[in-house]
């Protein structure tokens, strides 16, 4: 689902490039690699997984179309990181229910430099929250 929207100068958008790709993949090396410390480094800068080949991802680009933010989105059925990475969340007590019309959310990161910055009164991070509810609109 292709999906686009304008706001104080930053466009929202599906990510269809390769070029946007490479560019979510080093952004989130970047947060996952180097500052969280939650996946190791890779040699070419680029934290992607398995999930990534049926993802939709989202991107959040500044005046200059640079990738300034990213989210990864995920359809059932196609598997969710809750149900394997992530498992230790969930309730131990009861099996995780996976509904035809969930979705699951992950790697949401924005661009160091930008987490501070106001789009009105919202963040950048709202940007991307307000993306995800767009794209299950």
């Amino acid at each position: 689902m292709e999906q686009v929207f304008k706001e104080e100068g930053f466009l929202i958008k599906s990510i269809t490039t390769c070029e946007e790709r490479e560019a979510a993949f080093r952004l989130r090396h970047d947060v996952f690699c180097d500052e969280l410390k939650w996946v190791p480094p890779s040699q070419d800068r680029m934290e992607e997984d398995a999930y990534d080949a049926f993802a939709h991802p989202i991107g959040l680009f500044d005046e200059t179309k640079t990738l300034v933010g990213h989210v990864r989105l995920i359809h059932a059925p196609d598997p969710f990181m809750i149900e394997k990475e992530f498992a230790c969340l969930l309730n131990g007590d009861k099996a995780f229910s996976k509904l035809p019309n969930m979705a699951e959310s992950t790697r949401i990161c924005v661009k160091k430099e930008f987490r501070t910055r106001q789009v009105g009164s919202l963040s950048i991070a709202h940007l991307l929250y307000k993306a995800i509810y767009n794209w299950c609109l």
